[in-house]
Parts: structure tokens; C-alpha cells; sequence
């Protein structure tokens, strides 16, 4: 069974830690990256991936998914993370806010692109996530789904290699 309510829970964690308010305001002021409730509300926005990862990180936010640019699980990462402290995905099977529908805007921890280029990836345990690999933005073209960790793209998927074929993920 899927774990509901954890978001409200964080959520009233986060306005205790950050007194009121995730520690940035509305996107209009901050930066294109921002994360948002599943629920709706405003979205916290920042001026760099890289300081929406400080503040997922300050917030003890874990990824849902991480994948690699190296098969078992090696070389450089990139994490994707669900807004507001949320661990787990549920039963909707749209998108969720940790997927990316172009992959050519994220980078992997080594400054390479992850576009084309994701070779094993690691769901978070017990998150009951779902990650659908798609082989054109925007969640068209091809695509194969996956419940459980890939240490090599080559050999996971029954249709096939998807090496470094990845244009868009989905997390659901």
C-alpha cells in the first residue's frame, strides 16, 4: 500500500524549520527551478539547479531516482527528486514532479549531458516508483517501464537496449 498524507506532514514540517514558507517565494522572482506540492499551492522557484538541490538536500529530501552515466551504477549521477520531502510515488500514473520530459536541461554530476546518455539508474527502495524511459522529449516515441533497479541499460528492458537511447523519463 502506498503511503498518503507524508506531504501535508512535511509541509507543516517545512513552514516550522522555514518559519511559514519553503525558504524561496514564487517563481516570477527566483529562477526557472522549482518544486511544487502534488496538491497544487505555490510553487518554490531558484535560480539554479544547484540551489534547488542545496534546499532539497537542507530539507532532507531523497531521490526518487538516480541515474548513471557508467553501467552498475558508476561515473557520474544525477538525482530526481520529488517536491517537498515526498518519498514514494502513488497510484497516479501521470508523471509525477521528479520526471523530466527533456533531458537535454539536466546534467549528470560530472557536467556531462544526461540526455542520451543514461546507462544504469536506481529506483529509491520501498518508493513503489515506476520509471518509463522514453526515447524523445516530452514523453513520446518509444517506450519501456521499469519497477526495479537497471545496473545496465544494454540488457533491462525485454525490448531491447535502451543505452544511451533516454530522451525523457517518467516517474510515477
Amino acid at each position: 500500500m502506498r503511503r498518503h498524507g507524508v506531504v501535508a506532514v512535511f509541509a507543516v514540517l517545512l513552514a516550522v524549520v522555514f518559519g511559514g514558507q519553503p525558504a524561496s517565494a514564487s517563481a516570477e522572482s527566483h529562477g526557472d527551478y522549482c518544486v511544487q506540492a502534488l496538491e497544487g499551492g505555490p510553487a518554490t522557484c531558484f535560480a539554479s539547479e544547484q540551489a534547488l538541490e542545496s534546499y532539497q538536500t537542507a530539507a532532507a529530501v531523497a531521490p526518487l531516482l538516480t541515474v548513471f552515466d557508467d553501467v552498475n551504477y558508476t561515473g557520474g549521477y544525477k538525482n530526481y527528486y520529488s517536491a517537498y520531502g515526498r518519498d514514494y510515488c502513488d497510484d497516479n500514473l501521470t508523471p509525477n514532479e521528479a520526471s523530466s520530459g527533456d533531458l537535454t536541461k539536466d546534467f549528470f554530476s560530472t557536467g556531462a549531458k544526461v540526455d542520451g546518455d543514461i546507462t544504469s539508474f536506481v529506483i529509491r527502495a520501498y518508493s513503489y516508483c515506476v520509471v518509463t524511459v522514453f526515447d524523445q522529449p516530452g514523453f513520446h516515441g518509444n517506450h519501456a517501464t521499469k519497477a526495479s533497479n537497471c545496473p545496465d541499460m544494454r540488457t533491462c528492458f525485454a525490448g531491447g537496449s535502451w543505452n544511451t537511447k533516454v530522451h525523457s523519463l517518467a516517474i510515477t
